[in-house]
């Protein structure tokens, strides 16, 4: 696509709420974190949509489109707009879906977390908005060094509150009492498992510099970049969150292997490894037998042992996605609108019917597919489903393709960085900031493949 005004305003409103959106919090509020954020995503991406589209109308917005218009022939037209066509058509089964709720009200607005359609809206908007801006590689990464540098400032914050200096006296039903500006202990550990392979992917742009400059820069990105976020993560506690990165990072690495080969990676595949065997103990130690004043949990208060409560913690899981199964049939087809999903389980097992502690009352599936089945039913999972689908298989042509080793790189930590989203996923309730990052990848993944961006 041109370059216009309009998308540099798009870049730039994209990318300051990029950078705000996970650390926003009001500390004097009842619900300190969720309902900040939505708030700020639906009123931030409304006024950077305002802005771009006043810009478009002006004379040399109209100049860019005809611009684009005419140097674009129509097949490669079609491609570029088709990922924005199939993301606003998920968002039109989830204005049937909420239309069909039996309450609105509550499905388009969300509840106290301020969730609903109204938010998922913001989120389809905020990728449009950033693909259709998107037009170089350094464009690219200019996105996801603002992720990065709001997951350097909410590890640091992590690491103030495990070391006891945290100004704020929070309560928190998390595991863990290290949770930033994320409000749990596994939303942050899930966080920091997204954007570890942004970290893995500049460092490994650091070790492809000059021999003269090799001895200094990987060192430092080292201990700036990956330290201190692998560090929060540990401490955390997050077992979804460790996964992910896992899982994130070993996409990474075998990625870059595959890109770079055995002779430029050996030391960044060794040195992960190491760091991800030596986290796993203190993880597993940690875990057993947590020690700093600052990591003892709210919910040890109920008086089971630390061991037991995150035992429980995976029945709890299996009772609540059976149960969850159990509500679908009848309504596969449009689910039960979004934000619907605690209306209908308490309606079915109240309070304390399922089990017995301090989440009793369920307020989400805990699964990615579950929730999409429940909010926007088969339709729109399937649609969803063939998104992720689409940008895996988009990617993956990419790095299989003759395209320079640059964008390759930046294909396999987009890859990895969803991987880590979509592992956590699987085990952790939906939050606005995780989703974010999601759209982001999306939005990423498809400009850089499909012609938009230019090298």
């Amino acid at each position: 696509m041109g370059k216009g005004a309009w998308q540099s305003v798009s870049r730039l409103g994209c990318g300051l709420l990029l950078l705000t959106l996970p650390i926003a919090f009001n500390p004097y509020a009842l619900l300190p974190f969720e309902p900040v954020k939505a708030t700020l995503l639906r009123w931030g991406v409304g006024l950077v949509a305002l802005l771009v589209t006043a810009v478009a109308l002006g004379p040399q917005g109209h100049r860019d489109l005809r611009t684009v218009q005419d140097k674009a022939p129509t097949p490669k037209r079609f491609q570029l707009w088709l990922p924005v066509i199939v993301v606003f058509g998920y968002g039109a089964l989830l204005g049937v879906a909420t239309g069909a709720s039996t309450n609105v009200a509550q499905s388009l607005w969300g509840l106290s977390d301020r969730h609903g359609a109204v938010t998922t809206w913001a989120l389809l908007l905020y990728f449009g908005l950033l693909y259709t801006s998107l037009t170089t590689v350094a464009q690219i990464e200019q996105q996801l060094l603002l992720a990065l540098l709001a997951g350097v400032t909410v590890s640091s914050y992590g690491i103030a509150q495990f070391a006891g200096y945290d100004p704020f006296a929070w309560q928190s039903d998390s595991i863990s009492s290290v949770h930033a500006t994320l409000g749990r202990s596994n939303f942050l550990g899930a966080f920091l498992a997204v954007i570890l392979p942004i970290s893995v992917y500049l460092l490994a742009r650091v070790l492809a510099v000059p021999s003269a400059h090799r001895r200094l820069f990987p060192a430092l990105a080292a201990i700036v970049l990956l330290l201190p976020q692998m560090a929060t993560l540990l401490f955390t506690q997050a077992r979804a969150g460790w996964l992910a990165f896992g899982v994130g990072t070993t996409v990474a690495v075998s990625g870059f292997w595959w890109v770079q080969g055995r002779r430029q990676l050996w030391q960044l595949a060794l040195s992960l490894c190491a760091c991800w065997l030596l986290g796993y103990l203190l993880f597993v130690w940690f875990n057993q037998s947590p020690t700093s004043p600052a990591y003892q949990p709210v919910i040890v208060s109920s008086g089971a042992s630390f061991a037991a409560q995150r035992d429980a913690s995976i029945v709890h899981r299996w009772l609540i996605w059976r149960s969850t199964l159990t509500l679908l049939p009848g309504h596969w087809w449009w689910g039960y609108g979004p934000e619907m999903f605690v209306t209908v389980f308490q309606a079915r097992f109240p309070a304390g019917t399922l089990y017995t502690g301090a989440d009793a009352i369920v307020d989400d599936p805990h699964n990615l597919w579950l929730e999409q089945l429940m909010a926007v039913g088969l339709g729109g999972t399937l649609l969803f489903a063939a998104l992720l689908a689409w940008f895996y298989s988009a990617l993956l042509g990419m790095i299989g393709s003759a395209a320079n080793r640059k964008s390759k790189q930046l294909a396999v930590t987009l890859l990895a960085a969803m991987s880590a989203y979509l592992t956590q996923a699987q085990f952790n309730p939906d939050v606005v900031t995780l989703s974010l990052l999601c759209w982001l990848l999306l939005a990423c993944g498809f400009a850089l493949r499909y012609g938009v961006v230019t090298s």
